[in-house]
């Protein structure tokens, strides 16, 4: 092993230098007493050698030894064990500091900060500070836990850590701030939150600042890893830091239900859902009372998105062949019909929602692309169902092709795909964000029906688009529909559309930016867990592997069903086995929860097959939240696991 730099000792502590020169600093050691009294320790000896060395920290009431040794070419294991020499319980915070000397270019704290969040127009942590006071989170936030990354054009420097057990006490924090021309990475033990917490959406809570407790002689051991990587594409120089860390917190668990139960109980509940005059699937069931439920009244049905009426309609056909239940193919194709048959002549597009209100039902006006490209999508995967049971579907087809034919025509160099259009004007109601790049991989699919070459010419316009203004800068975002910042889901489109225009063109430029977006999947994803709670016990939930929703919503949901099935197949393409293992885990806790008509929260018993959507593992709260999870049982958990069977060759890789 030849590591890519070196520790350096100096007067003070010690730094690391590359063949570029000194790159970063490690600042002397704090204890932060419980009135936010700094105290420094001073180095009174140090051991160097090949593999790292010792150093030996005093001051005010303590003692510190830290141990450094290489882990990998890349990184460094910090080792630390402090010894309280006071007479009296000591109360504080240990604190390790390190700064990147280098202007940084860019930043990521992973699920909580691309850049200081400067897309969007919502109140999430913005830039490094909040009224003048550097942020610091949770580390339970992050990705990594405690996770910071800075880098410049040549070197990316990123800090993190592990946890050392569940209970709050075992916490930390992480944060950057400014030092001149470069950033100094945070590390806190126990866990706070300051200048506030961000609690909910575009919403903040008064610090959390509770001390660590320390008695006379004991001692405490913390635990940091170092990370040094050379930038070779600009923005991701953290991905090497996760290649790196992903063999160390990879858990190999057993998969709570098998993939056939997982189908099962997925159609049980969208059945469920299924109106009993429209034949329509209802959007979730909610709380009712003290024991019962009922189905959200308004905003009742959506073709995709949340609502998921296309692609739970093939699943029901898809249901009928499998397990011989013919009335759901019926059911399938009486959802599908609605739709189209909303189709306005003129523009060729489809109302998305529908029952707006509980006492006006009406269609909406405006038709946003990722709705609409669920609906293409799902259209001509239901003609194909229909098509080996020996039925034609001109409708269905036909409505498919005028919402393709729609985006070729409108598609534009400035807004791309464009995020909203009004239904009968066929304008253009909204461009911002990242939302048309779901067009992108509808498109394609519409390419390989028609074999329309002026569909596969504006999908790779617009994936090319949307990878150079949006993937390149980490700042996919809009594709959660209902915030407008940064978020996991707008990062999914170019992941599948880039795989897809591998597979059609074996060209490795699509398989890099396919990458890429995969990687930016990847820093949404928890790979520790920590957080225990009667909810998540009740449910069987780990946090482990689950995907934090965006910028604005600091909590986790089930996105990993449709994660997992495009991280295999770019495992099986790559041969990185790392992405399999990353889709296990993920698909792993997209699956924790279903109800299997027994489970019990909150004092109420869960419908078969369904799951909630919300999963609280930091300080994060919604509106009369009683637990750690939330009573909102969406219909498109199910949508996304049954979507994924449904595109699977071989469930064995789902049990």
């Amino acid at each position: 092993m030849k590591p890519l730099f070196t520790v350096e000792n100096n007067q003070e502590s010690w730094g690391i230098r590359t063949e570029s020169g000194i790159l970063a600093h490690r600042l002397l050691p704090q204890f932060i007493d419980e009135n936010q009294q700094s105290r420094t320790l001073q180095c009174v000896d140090s051991q160097q050698n090949e593999d790292g060395g010792e150093w030996i920290y005093e001051g005010d009431g303590w003692r510190m030894v830290e141990t450094i040794t290489f882990r990998d070419e890349e990184t460094l294991q910090i080792h630390q064990e402090w010894t309280s020499k006071a007479f009296g319980e000591q109360k504080g915070w240990m604190v390790f500091d390190v700064a990147n000397l280098r202007k940084a270019q860019s930043y990521l704290i992973p699920a909580v900060s691309y850049d200081g969040n400067v897309f969007g127009g919502g109140k999430e942590p913005k830039g490094l500070e909040r009224n003048g006071k550097s942020w610091i989170f949770s580390g339970d936030r992050t990705a990594l836990p405690g996770a910071t990354f800075t880098e410049d054009h040549e070197y990316c420097l990123g800090l993190y850590s592990r946890f050392t057990g569940q209970a709050k006490s075992d916490g930390l924090a992480c944060g950057l701030r400014k030092e001149g021309d470069g950033m100094i990475h945070h590390l806190s033990w126990p866990a706070r939150e300051l200048p506030e917490v961000y609690q909910r959406r575009d919403r903040y809570a008064s610090p959390q600042n509770t001390p660590g407790s320390y008695a006379p002689g004991s001692q405490t051991v913390r635990y940091a890893l170092l990370h040094v990587g050379k930038v070779s594409t600009p923005r991701y120089g953290w991905t090497a830091a996760f290649d790196r860390a992903w063999p160390h917190f990879r858990q190999e668990k057993q998969l709570d239900r098998s993939a056939e139960e997982v189908w099962d109980l997925g159609i049980a509940y969208a059945k469920s859902l299924i109106h009993p005059k429209n034949h329509l699937v209802q959007i979730g069931m909610r709380t009712k009372g003290k024991k019962d439920w009922e189905p959200r009244p308004f905003h009742r049905y959506e073709i995709g998105w949340c609502g998921q009426n296309a692609s739970l309609a093939v699943a029901f056909m898809e249901d009928a062949q499998k397990r011989g239940h013919q009335e759901a193919f019926a059911q399938g194709e009486r959802i599908l019909d609605f739709w189209c048959s909303k189709a306005h002549g003129k523009t060729g597009l489809i109302p998305v929602e529908f029952d707006l209100h509980p006492q006006e039902p009406q269609l909406a006006p405006v038709a946003d692309s990722c709705n609409l490209s669920w609906a293409l999508w799902w259209l001509l995967r239901g003609v194909d169902v229909a098509s080996k049971a020996g039925i034609s579907k001109p409708l269905w087809e036909n409505t498919a092709q005028n919402i393709a034919q729609f985006f070729v025509k409108n598609f534009h160099e400035e807004h791309l795909f464009g995020s909203k259009w009004l239904v009968k004007k066929g304008t253009l109601a909204a461009g911002g964000g990242s939302i048309g790049a779901f067009v992108v991989p509808a498109l394609l699919v519409a390419y390989e029906h028609w074999k329309d070459e002026s569909m596969l010419d504006v999908a790779v316009r617009g994936f090319w688009g949307y990878v150079e203004r949006d993937l390149d800068a980490m700042r996919c975002g809009g594709g959660a529909l209902d915030t407008g910042c940064i978020d996991k889901e707008s990062g999914w489109p170019l992941l599948r559309a880039g795989l897809q225009l591998y597979e059609l063109t074996k060209e490795e430029r699509y398989l890099d930016a396919a990458q890429r977006a995969a990687y930016f999947i990847l820093s949404w994803m928890i790979h520790e867990s920590r957080v225990t709670d009667e909810d998540f016990e009740a449910a069987g939930y780990s946090p482990y592997g689950g995907t934090s929703v965006s910028a604005q919503h600091h909590h986790l949901d089930p996105w990993g069903a449709l994660i997992a099935g495009d991280w295999l197949h770019l495992s099986q393409i790559t041969g990185d086995k790392a992405w399999a293992e990353r889709a296990r885990a993920t698909w792993g806790n997209a699956i924790h929860g279903i109800s299997d008509g027994n489970l019990v929260i909150h004092n109420r018993v869960r419908p078969i097959g369904s799951q909630n959507e919300a999963y609280f593992h930091c300080d994060w709260r919604f509106e009369n939240q009683q637990g750690r999870m939330n009573d909102w049982m969406v219909a498109w958990p199910t949508a996304f696991r049954l979507v994924t069977l449904m595109e699977s060759q071989d469930w064995k890789n789902w049990s």
